[in-house]
């Protein structure tokens, strides 16, 4: 049986899948949740082919993540170096 931060991560999953545009939204109430999660930022971008890292990067310095973290985590789950680099322009 899953304990509750890997069946957290699991819904997160299902939610992008199914509900891709909300991905930012989806993010930031996770975080709400779980505020120390940077896989939560991982699981987004890979789960959203990392074609909103930037602004899943921003929502999660705004939930509180360090910038190096949301970085960090972003690169994990499969973001370009390129398209974060735009974000911290």
């Amino acid at each position: 049986m899953l304990s509750y931060p890997e069946k957290l991560l699991d819904i997160l999953v299902v939610a992008i899948k199914t509900l891709p545009d909300q991905v930012v939204n989806i993010v930031r109430d996770t975080l709400t949740i779980s505020p120390d999660n940077t896989e939560v930022v991982s699981i987004a971008v890979s789960s959203s082919n990392g074609n909103k890292a930037r602004e899943i990067i921003a929502t999660a310095i705004k939930s509180g993540l360090s910038e190096e973290s949301a970085t960090a985590a972003a690169i994990a789950g499969g973001a370009k170096k390129t398209d974060i680099a735009k974000q911290n322009n």
